[in-house]
């Protein structure tokens, strides 16, 4: 299996330049991914870290599936290819969309059960730093988490397998709590705080 340091190099160096809307350094936002869910567990297999640390380099970078599948191998390039969203057709709604979107993850999950731990971890830090973001898109980020997100996650929490259980439930937990009061939570705290 690849360590998570070649995973973060190929992040570093597949991010570098870019900028969150808050104007931080891109790289800032996976390497958050990986403190939340080992907030939640030190118990994940270690390529679930590498695929966390890598999960927006196709969507968000220059790397191909291909490339990933060269440098870290076809399970943690197909986890990462899974957490990319697809290309939008044209005309399609938003709501398709992210539905076809946890479509393509819900396929993945049977290859990579732990897929979903860091979607949510993802969602997390994405809802913890909202303070740059314009208010429609914040309120548009927190509705669709609140209605279309939590709804899937609370569903799929039927199929986990025992060993991910623990961490699945800490990182719905802390997801609706975000959803409960979306305006107390514009900042920049990523570290989950485990019960």
């Amino acid at each position: 299996m690849v360590p998570l340091s070649i995973a973060t190099s190929i992040a570093f160096r597949a991010h570098k330049g870019q900028k969150r809307a808050d104007g931080r350094d891109y790289i800032e936002h996976p390497l958050a991914v990986i403190e939340i869910l080992m907030a939640a567990s030190t118990h994940l297999p270690s390529h679930v870290y590498a695929a966390a640390v890598l999960h927006d380099v196709i969507e968000d970078t220059e790397l191909t599936y291909a490339d990933l599948v060269k440098s870290v191998g076809r399970p943690i390039a197909t986890t990462v290819l899974g957490l990319s969203r697809p290309q939008r057709f044209e005309r399609e709604s938003t709501l398709a969309w992210e539905k076809r979107y946890l479509h393509q993850m819900v396929t993945v999950q049977s290859l990579e059960p732990s897929i979903l731990l860091i979607k949510m971890a993802d969602r997390i830090h994405n809802l913890e730093n909202t303070a740059a973001l314009h208010s429609d898109k914040r309120e548009d980020l927190f509705r669709t988490t609140r209605d279309l997100y939590l709804p899937f996650f609370e569903t799929a929490r039927k199929e986990q397998p025992p060993t991910l259980h623990l961490a699945y439930e800490t990182l719905l937990e802390h997801l609706e709590q975000l959803c409960r009061v979306p305006e107390k939570h514009d900042i920049s705290q990523s570290v989950l705080v485990a019960a």
